[in-house]
């Protein structure tokens, strides 16, 4: 198990900007979908880059049917794919 720390620093940001950042990365799954294909309260894409910049790992946000299945099965929410 890996659990990744991040830490953001700014100055005289809105409360407003910092609530939103937080709503968007603080989820590895999407909370909705809006019009059944763009994920809501999530970030667009993420991707994890290796030290020579290839990606390794991309977001799978927009599959909305995999996660809904996997909650069907599971009982659970689907963590993204990154």
């Amino acid at each position: 198990m890996a659990l990744l720390a991040i830490e953001v620093f700014a100055d005289d940001v809105p409360p407003a900007i910092v609530q939103e950042f937080l709503f968007r990365l603080g989820r590895a799954y999407p909370a909705y979908w809006e019009n059944g294909s763009q994920a809501g309260h999530c970030p667009a894409k993420v991707e994890w880059l290796s030290h020579d910049g290839a990606v390794a790992a991309v977001s799978d946000y927009d599959e909305r049917k995999s996660y809904v299945s996997y909650v069907g099965r599971h009982r659970a929410t689907r963590i993204a794919s990154h």
